[in-house]
């Protein structure tokens, strides 16, 4: 039907009842130690969707984070996505798959987390959510809308790649400022502004508001 101006042009909303739906197979996926990923390789090897990491270590500036995952893991610290490079379809398809699968993020992850000074691979662990190319983005872009995780909203870089010779004069980022280790982050001299003090707020901030809300979530449930 050919409409006049003035029209009011519909969106389309994702439906509540789905992302319900998202959050309640999200919590019950079962939490695995980074230090296990290689023994997963053959299943993840397969798979696409978004990973959830979690840190529980004695980093000063997570302590909040290390706090909230000490008896159930209720706080990323990072959430991505593994998708296919470029629209490949048939044998290409399978093959980008195998190439940017969610071992292969979760693997490249761990390696960062290796190389670093400050910072153990067997302080994390991570759960995933598999799902088709198609949703992976909006399964990520909702999971980190809720968690708030640190190295996606407040400290930048730790999902960076080598930028390759003749970019290094690009910023470090600030994650490879705070966690400095990665050997082709230690060649980027151009280096992004960022307040230790701030960040410390900024992350404690997001955890008090957090603690608040589940408690007033609480004495609403009480008062029912």
């Amino acid at each position: 039907m050919v409409s006049t101006l003035g029209t009011v042009i519909r969106k389309f909303d994702v439906p509540a009842d789905l992302e319900a739906d998202l959050l309640e197979f999200y919590d019950g996926q079962d939490i695995y130690p980074l230090t296990d990923l290689e023994g997963m390789r053959g299943e993840l090897g397969q798979l696409l969707g978004a990973y959830i990491l979690f840190y529980k270590g004695p980093h000063e500036l997570y302590i909040p984070v290390t706090a909230a995952n000490q008896q159930n893991f209720t706080q990323p610290i990072y959430i991505g996505k593994a998708v296919p490079k470029g629209d490949r379809t048939g044998e290409g398809a399978k093959k980008a798959v195998l190439e940017n699968s969610l071992y292969k993020r979760l693997y490249e992850h761990s390696r960062s987390i290796a190389q670093v000074e400050n910072l153990d691979v067997a302080d994390f662990y991570f759960k995933v959510v598999p799902t088709t190319l198609h949703l992976s983005a909006w399964v990520e872009s909702v999971l980190i809308s809720k968690f708030v995780p640190a190295w996606n909203r407040h400290i930048d870089g730790f999902g960076n790649h080598d930028p390759g010779s003749g970019r290094y004069n690009q910023k470090r980022s600030v994650w490879d400022q705070v966690h400095p280790g990665r050997s082709w982050a230690t060649r980027m001299s151009n280096l992004a502004i960022y307040d230790v003090a701030e960040l410390r707020s900024r992350i404690s901030a997001r955890h008090h508001a957090k603690e608040v809300a589940v408690e007033k979530a609480i004495e609403e449930a009480s008062e029912k």
